[in-house]
């Protein structure tokens, strides 16, 4: 009989999403649309979802469709996400789902499995640098307990301090559930695998008794139209607490992202200065332990939950994703012989389809605007930091027409209109390597460099900005080499992709490291190919061959004299 090694929760982080319904949303997939008006875009695609029945017990079941909604205006359904426990086990490398069955095998049973689970909100702690504006929950249970457990926030006492949140009224956080085994496989499920259930807050917001009313800032000027900052039944939070009377003094009191509590940016001149309104959300970070005793021995793992608002864009994904976070930490550039395998092609498609998917939610018009406000006209070299970004004179990084790339009709989304067009070519693998193999230089050029890492910086920034002489007239462009943070320049937007859109240091965003290296690193192998090795990377000049190699193949059989195998 094997023998449990070790054990660990699948998955090891999850995001739960804000609904107010009582019905979580069911599974789904991506998948790509493969009808002849899909394109190959991204769609979501219904899987096999488990309802929770009364007694913890699961039930299988395939849904028809995807609803997000109870009705067209319904409360939103919530993302609740499942964690599975899997063993480690000494017959295999591999580990497998742990189940009822398998802890009966080992002498061992249910009442063996305890539950953990501890979230927190400390985002007004962090700002204040008071503990007691912070608040968290944590419950302790046996799996053979299948009632939901509700995560009921306070604020920790501290010495000296208010706390934000009383006992007397906790902000609920969500709630988990442990699943009860029984052996049985339906849908290809194995309901006899030891689960828990998180469910989120349901996205409301939370203030002291002075959150009442405040001036809409999206009504006019000389309107008197007012807003409810908290509803009645929320403004439980205690007034004499830290938070409540914040008012950032420097930009250190307010970290990046800076805007995301109402209230500092309430100085008539949007200056540092104005007073928070004491206002926080049900957002939280939590992380769930679970112990598994089997005889003596004792095993634990852990896994980390995020809860967050609603995906309203489901079928598209992001271009930087937290797997791609951690392959940049943990993973090195790829080799040269990884960069010249075919997946590295599909790799490269893939991020570029990801890019035309962020595209396609983004107003780059208004991004444009927004983060090119109050610049000063420059005199480095293309691309400009100034109302010259992303306009002719940034030429020849910029190479669409005057009249599209300054169009201002149709609402003004011109750059919108064209961003979308160019990227949703570009997710055509043969339009993605010609495009790299016709045009190296300006697409090195136009993709922003991720900053270096710290041991790869010099002692100190060099003094001249490096540029290269691109284009028919040679213009002096910006260097495609990483960015260093001490230098100014490396700190403002410009056209280089993405543009305009910011990271979480309000810079300007790049693709991760080691996503910008597979991209460069795959350009310059693409300009040595030969026409045959680069022909081999193409579907389209691959199927063309194979449909030339079948026609000449049976033309040259129709051709053949029957009896003497010698062409006619």
């Amino acid at each position: 009989m094997a023998n449990l090694t070790g054990v660990m929760l699948m998955p090891p982080m999850a995001f739960a999403r804000f609904g107010d319904s009582k019905i979580p949303l069911d599974a789904f997939d991506w998948a790509t649309d493969t009808s002849a008006h899909g394109g190959g875009r991204t769609i979501i695609r219904p899987a096999v979802s488990l309802d929770v029945q009364p007694d913890g017990t699961l039930r299988p079941r395939l849904p028809a469709v995807i609803q997000f909604r109870d009705g067209l205006e319904g409360p939103i359904r919530p993302t609740a996400p499942f964690f599975e426990i899997w063993g480690f086990f000494d017959d295999a490398a591999e580990p497998r789902p742990l189940t009822g069955t398998t802890l009966a095998s080992l002498g061992s049973g249910l009442g063996s499995v305890t539950w953990q689970v501890s979230v927190a909100n400390l985002k007004a702690a962090r700002r204040t640098r008071d503990q007691a504006c912070g608040f968290m929950a944590e419950v302790n249970f046996p799996a053979t307990d299948a009632k939901p457990k509700a995560l009921l926030a306070i604020s920790p006492n501290v010495a000296g301090s208010a706390p934000l949140v009383t006992a007397d009224s906790p902000i609920p956080l969500g709630s988990v559930q442990a699943m009860q085994p029984f052996a049985h496989t339906a849908l290809g499920i194995d309901l006899d695998v030891l689960r828990l259930r998180f469910t989120p807050a349901t996205g409301e917001v939370y203030g002291p008794p002075s959150a009442t009313l405040a001036a809409d800032p999206d009504a006019p000027a000389s309107s008197l139209a007012q807003y409810e900052i908290v509803p009645v039944r929320n403004r439980t939070l205690n007034p004499v607490a830290t938070w409540s009377s914040f008012r950032p003094q420097t930009q250190t009191d307010q970290p990046e992202p800076s805007d995301t509590f109402d209230g500092v940016l309430d100085m008539a001149d949007g200056s540092i200065g104005g007073q928070s309104w004491g206002v926080v959300d049900d957002t939280c970070d939590g992380v769930i332990r679970v112990s598994v005793e089997v005889g003596p021995e004792r095993f634990v793992a852990t896994a980390r939950v995020s809860c967050c608002p609603p995906d309203f864009a489901p079928d598209r994904r992001p271009f930087a994703s937290i797997a791609d976070d951690l392959s940049d930490r943990e993973l090195p550039a790829l080799t040269a012989t990884e960069i010249a395998a075919p997946e590295t092609v599909l790799e490269v498609a893939d991020l570029l389809l990801r890019v035309f998917e962020t595209v396609s939610l983004t107003n780059l018009d208004a991004l444009r605007s927004q983060m090119l406000r109050g610049a000063t006209p420059d005199s480095g070299p293309v691309p400009h930091t100034d109302a010259r970004s992303m306009t002719q004179a940034d030429a020849p990084l910029a190479d669409q027409a005057p009249a599209i790339t300054d169009d201002r009709t149709g609402g003004g989304l011109g750059l919108t209109l064209v961003a979308g067009d160019v990227h949703s070519a570009l997710i055509d693998i043969d339009n993605m390597i010609t495009l790299f193999r016709q045009q190296p230089e300006r697409i090195k050029h136009i993709i922003r460099p991720p900053f270096a890492h710290f041991s790869d910086l010099p002692d100190s920034p060099a003094r001249a900005l490096p540029t290269d002489a691109l284009g028919p007239d040679g213009t002096q462009v910006l260097r495609a080499v990483e960015r260093d943070p001490r230098r100014l320049r490396d700190q403002q937007h410009d056209m280089r992709m993405p543009p305009y859109m910011r990271d979480a240091d309000a810079l300007p965003l790049s693709l991760s490291w080691r996503q910008y290296h597979e991209v460069i690193d795959l350009i310059d192998h693409l300009s040595k190919l030969d026409d045959a090795g680069f022909e081999a990377l193409s579907p389209v000049r691959k199927h063309v061959a194979a449909v030339i190699r079948r026609r000449t193949s049976a033309t040259s059989e129709s051709r053949q004299e029957p009896g003497d195998g010698r062409p006619s």
